[in-house]
């Protein structure tokens, strides 16, 4: 049985899941992802302790996506929230025991439910069944251990096999060490409420003192997690001006207030859902507040089952999900061919001899992302162009953000997931990335060898940059590199448009947002249905015009 809190929470859960059906894990407040935490521990960890594979750094923008690379590249399984590495129901018992007030909950245990599909059964309690269970208690402020005398009487319970996990975080919950009126606010999925609370709730302003006030109806403050925020929005620009609570009273700098801006109380249930945008009205005994019409909110795209009237042509798409995607909304997708996670660089190099050391593609299980693999070591996309049948070329460049390995006398491989996944390590040649200083010039050397062997095809350039936020007005720019990203992005888009007689579709600011909900999950490149409606009905006007 493996023991631990915190840090040691991860270990406990890494390694029982491991060992399979031999092993059980009594845990409280455990990380569930590396990555996930102090940024100075982190580096500090990694540096020391694979110093072969992960350098000192003082760059923001890229740190996430570098120490991704990194840990791939070492083996270092960072995370038990993914199935790769973890799974729970590998084991004979687990029990984890969550205090509610511990940032922990939203940033490590939230995500844990998710992956792995815990399902409420109330009191606070999620299990995949009895014998694998998630507790909320509340034994102290913040990220508490959980005090020895607790962790002595209910792990001697949890040696127990006579009674059940479920049972025993029931238990703890409701000892009398702990605080049991945090049965009401544990977290829950709030979204089937979501009708009644547009019935019920209603917000309005006291410009003089800059705080809003939430009439929550006949559901309690905080219940299942319930936490609200703040933003402005004013056309497609959009600002959060408090961030998310529990308190039905938000107070906010009324000198940040935009003319005629139109401000909405967003909520969030405890697992981190989104709920509602709620428009807020001027109170009556206050000065009134101009404003603007709301800003609609775009459809989640796995939200929506209807679907698009075809497009005619059959398209050849080199780029990426972002165009990829929008056609799984149409009656009949025409794809001629798809290739994806082959950036520029690698695509347009000379095959290398061989595989380096190590790297065998049949290790991948996907059969398509063998292909794509693939098709990167053997330089396949200059072949498939001429051997495909297809009406037109669509490109984006979002995979240009994927590391590019130069392995010496001109071979080059994309250091995609898949790759290393083949078991490509980044220590097989020299990585180049994206914001490395001579990565722009082989960029454009690369870049200019397509637009020659593009020169008689028909390109559609899907201009297609990061989103700096999702439809919820959540920040993305602190967690992903987006600006640096987006600065490159339009640099490249520009060198095609300039070599190449091709049509461009853009976007308006408001569609350039991401979706949270998504289904691979929440990226700056992973959109609303709104955006891919977008694209089809733009490349429709192309194709007819043409």
């Amino acid at each position: 049985m493996f023991v631990g809190g915190s840090g040691g929470g991860f270990a406990a859960l890494y390694y029982a899941s491991r060992l399979n059906s031999d092993a059980s894990a009594f845990v409280w407040n455990p990380q569930t992802d590396i990555l996930a935490y102090n940024r100075t521990f982190v580096d500090t960890y990694l540096t020391q302790a694979f110093p072969a594979h992960c350098a000192a750094t003082e760059e923001t923008t890229t740190w996430l996506n570098q120490r991704s690379e990194e840990c791939a590249a070492a083996d270092v399984h960072r995370s038990v929230v993914t199935e790769e590495h973890h799974d729970p129901r590998s084991m004979r018992r687990l029990l984890l025991l969550q205090n509610i007030s511990d940032w922990h909950l939203s940033a490590h245990t939230v995500p844990y439910l998710k992956a792995h599909g815990f399902m409420s059964v109330g009191t606070g309690s999620y299990v995949l069944n009895p014998n694998l269970t998630v507790q909320i208690a509340n034994w102290g402020q913040g990220h508490a251990p959980l005090p020895t005398e607790l962790v002595i009487d209910h792990l001697r319970a949890f040696l127990d096999s006579g009674r059940s996990p479920l049972e025993i975080g029931r238990d703890v919950a409701l000892d009398e060490r702990c605080d049991p009126t945090v049965m009401s606010r544990a977290p829950m999925d709030l979204r089937p409420l979501v009708p009644e609370f547009h019935d019920q709730w209603s917000a309005a302003i006291e410009a003089t003192t800059g705080s809003v006030r939430i009439s929550l109806g006949n559901i309690p403050e905080g219940y299942g997690g319930l936490r609200l925020g703040l933003i402005q929005t004013s056309g497609t620009s959009r600002e959060q001006l408090a961030w998310f609570s529990t308190d039905t009273t938000i107070v906010f700098p009324p000198e940040k207030l935009w003319p005629g801006a139109q401000l909405m109380v967003v909520a969030r249930d405890g697992l981190n859902n989104h709920l509602l945008h709620l428009p807020v009205e001027p109170d009556a005994s206050s000065a009134e507040v101009p404003t603007s019409d709301s800003q609609t909110v775009p459809t989640s795209i796995k939200e929506v089952d209807a679907k698009e009237p075809a497009v005619t042509a059959s398209l050849f798409i080199y780029g990426s999900c972002v165009t990829r995607d929008a056609f799984a909304l149409l009656e009949r997708p025409n794809v001629a061919e798809y290739v994806a996670r082959s950036p520029i660089v690698s695509a347009m190099a000379a095959p290398a001899a061989s595989l380096p050391v190590g790297m065998d593609i049949d290790l991948i299980d996907s059969a398509f992302q063998r292909r794509m693999v693939t098709w990167d070591a053997e330089k396949s996309l200059p072949g498939l162009l001429a051997n495909t049948a297809h009406g037109a070329v669509v490109i984006d460049l979002i995979d240009e953000r994927l590391g590019i390995l130069d392995l010496g006398d001109g071979a080059v491989l994309s250091l995609s997931t898949e790759a290393v996944k083949a078991g490509l390590t980044r220590h097989a040649g020299t990585l180049l990335r994206v914001g490395d200083p001579d990565f722009l010039s082989r960029w454009d050397a690369a870049a200019q060898r397509l637009i020659n062997l593009l020169q008689d095809e028909r390109v559609i350039l899907n201009r297609v940059f990061w989103a700096a936020e999702d439809q919820n007005g959540q920040d993305l720019t602190q967690k992903f590199p987006v600006d640096l990203n987006n600065q490159v992005l339009d640099h490249m888009y520009r060198i095609l448009q300039e070599g190449l007689d091709c049509t461009v579709i853009d976007y308006p600011r408001n569609l350039m947002v991401a979706d949270s909900e998504h289904r691979w999950g929440l990226s700056p490149f992973h959109f609303t249905r709104g955006f891919y409606v977008h694209f089809l009905d733009s490349l429709r006007e192309i194709l007819d015009e043409q």
